[in-house]
């Protein structure tokens, strides 16, 4: 075997060209496929990094007018107590909802925040504790001692320079004074799950949501407890579906309560089918570089058939010069698996980069690391690929008959069928792939150019939106209070030069100005 090693390793270097164009092929042919790898890897098979993830399960309701819906508060407070605690179907469930907060800090300019709002044992079913300070208790539920936050340790870090003495330092948060608690490891990141988190605090969204039973904000996850399979914790969850059923036929008729791994509830089904149409067109450009390559090899095996037929004449068996021609093929094969892998890396980041996990300019991105899983994959698919592109142009090589080549004055020619049929065939079958994958990709082009370009029925061009969060505590405490402070910042607005005229809108205050 090292034998053939070494005379296909010799026969590759005699034709640098040949050799540096087909590794070329093959690294941008692996490199693509196992970044797409990678892709579905990171989003359909990693499971969130806490603690024993696999009891961990995402609640969520179906219904006619919603297939993923979530809870209200009040549900989410029924669920954990008919479901959740000792000989029931979950250890510990928690309800959770996200809130934009505004920090504001003397001589700093003022920070939006992304701020998820928590029951006091969402820290009890995720299995972590912050690493410094302390987590929120249940009576810090109640509105008026909810003013506490839980700072993120990327937070921690950019804002408050990793100053450990930040524990117990009273910030400004939309208008009221919070303390800080805690500070969470840096573990603890989940933004495909989670999304981008800044803060973590109490239940301090407006009270006509909690108290809306028909208001779905919060999202529900739930730890499993030991021994409980999917099966019995749906069986549990049945009869409360059927009592809201019962009690509320106008919002909860035919409405079922369903579960997925929180890995699997991040993605929808559209981005689902997204991801894997990119994978198969991944596998499609692979496939592509494989006929490319084949046609090389057959051109290369037709070059060099005088010499394959010299090694006949010498003794050498059929089985014998197909080894030897896949040995280069392998060898190719290999060699460009470790630059696909490079490219891999490179497409990766930049892929990853334009991703971003949250609306901001600072926004963390979606970042495609490599594991074991994913090296073994590209691995395989160089060794698939070998096989791909090397068994049958060495198959025709070995067909050659030895006399009336060896016969040949020119070197190499040969008048064969079977190879022209073959590149024929191989040339039909790139321009086939090719084709599909360009109208593939028109299409997809063509359709998020639409939706980037979608008409909404009124002139967007300058014009501004914003959401405005006024907290319902201090001054804010009425309805009509919070009206009037959003006109009053309306009529400022429209005072700008260069501001035509602002609107506001329902009640989730929003102004624009042009």
């Amino acid at each position: 075997m090292l034998s053939e090693l070494r005379i296909a390793f010799r026969a590759l270097a005699k034709t640098p060209g040949f050799t540096a164009v087909v590794l070329l092929t093959l690294a941008l042919g692996i490199g693509v496929n196992t970044s797409m790898y990678t892709l579905v890897d990171t989003l359909f098979f990693q499971t969130v990094p806490f603690p024993d993830a696999e009891r961990m399960e995402s609640l969520y309701s179906v219904s006619a007018q919603n297939p993923r819906d979530s809870f209200s508060f009040i549900e989410a407070d029924e669920l954990r107590k008919q479901v959740a605690g000792p000989g029931k179907a979950f250890e510990s469930l928690t309800a959770y909802g996200y809130l934009d907060n505004i920090i504001v800090e003397p001589n700093r300019p003022a920070e939006r925040l992304a701020s998820l709002d928590a029951t006091a044992d969402f820290f009890t079913t995720f299995r972590v504790q912050p690493m410094l300070g302390r987590a929120f208790t249940p009576d810090e539920e109640v509105p008026g001692r909810n003013r506490v936050a839980i700072l993120s340790y990327r937070l921690w870090q950019t804002r408050f320079g990793g100053d450990p003495a930040v524990i117990g330092r009273s910030v400004r948060l939309n208008a009221e004074q919070v303390t800080i608690i805690g500070v969470m490891p840096a573990s603890f990141v989940a933004p495909l799950f989670l999304g981008p988190v800044d803060l973590y605090r109490p239940i301090t969204i407006a009270p006509f949501i909690v108290n809306d039973r028909n208001h779905h904000f919060f999202l529900a996850v739930g730890r499993l407890n030991p021994g409980v399979t999917t099966d019995q914790a749906l069986a549990q969850l049945a009869p409360v579906a059927r009592n809201w059923a019962r009690d509320y036929p106008a919002t909860c008729k035919d409405r079922t309560i369903q579960m997925l791994p929180p890995h699997k509830a991040a993605m929808d089904s559209t981005s689902s089918f997204i991801i894997m149409l990119m994978f198969a067109l991944g596998t499609a450009v692979l496939l592509v570089a494989c006929a490319n390559i084949a046609n090389l090899q057959l051109a290369h095996a037709t070059a060099n058939v005088r010499d394959l037929a010299i090694r006949s004449a010498l003794g050498a068996s059929r089985g014998r010069l197909i080894l030897h021609q896949l040995t280069q093929s392998m060898m190719l094969a290999l060699a460009g698996g470790v630059f696909g892998v490079v490219v891999a890396y490179w497409v990766n980041d930049i892929f990853g980069h334009a991703i971003r996990l949250g609306p901001d300019e600072g926004a963390s991105h979606l970042e495609l690391s490599m594991n074991g899983s994913v090296l073994l994959g590209a691995f395989l698919v160089s060794l698939v690929t070998g096989l791909l592109f090397g068994l049958l142009p060495a198959w025709f090589a070995s067909r050659n008959d030895v006399v009336s080549t060896l016969k040949q004055q020119a070197r190499g020619s040969t008048s064969g069928r079977g190879p022209r049929f073959m590149r024929h065939a191989l040339i039909v079958g790139e321009v086939a792939i090719a084709l599909a994958l360009l109208g593939v990709a028109g299409v997809m082009v063509r359709g998020l150019n639409s939706m980037l370009k979608k008409q909404n029925g009124w002139d967007a061009d300058h014009v501004l939106f914003a959401n405005i969060h006024l907290p319902e505590q201090s001054t804010y405490v009425a309805e009509e209070s919070r009206r009037l402070a959003i006109e009053k910042l309306g009529r400022r607005l429209a005072q700008i030069p260069g501001a035509e005229h602002t609107a506001v809108c329902s009640t989730a205050p929003i102004f624009g100005y042009s």
